[in-house]
């Protein structure tokens, strides 16, 4: 699960650092973002809700998996991360989440343009 959670963090803060202009990018996240696929070999509804908060201190996402069991019964896995700036392109993050977890994030690789 740790995987997983670090893999989706890694690429949505990749994807947006190829648009960055401004110190920080976690900004070009901003917003509800929703998707349809599978999650642990089950139809999965995805939705990620980036938001600034505490003062405009951190970056919180989010994020809510949905998966539609065959029995109909839906499980739900629901986990959450606040982000830090620590300097251009540089941030900290900590995340939380329904399966008990609480762990740091890996910093990304980023290139610098």
């Amino acid at each position: 699960m740790k995987k997983i959670v670090a893999i989706i963090a890694i690429t949505c803060l990749c994807m947006a650092v190829s648009q960055a202009q401004t110190e920080n990018f976690l900004d070009k996240l901003k917003g509800t973002w929703q998707a349809k696929g599978t999650a642990f070999g089950m139809p999965a509804d995805v939705t990620m809700i980036w938001t600034t908060v505490l003062g405009g201190r951190y970056t919180q996402i989010q994020y809510t998996i949905v998966m539609h069991v065959k029995d109909g019964k839906d499980q739900q896995f629901e986990g959450t991360a606040y982000y830090k700036s620590i300097g251009e392109n540089k941030f900290v993050a900590t995340w939380f989440d329904s399966g008990g977890d609480m762990h740091p994030l890996p910093q990304p690789m980023m290139k610098q343009h």
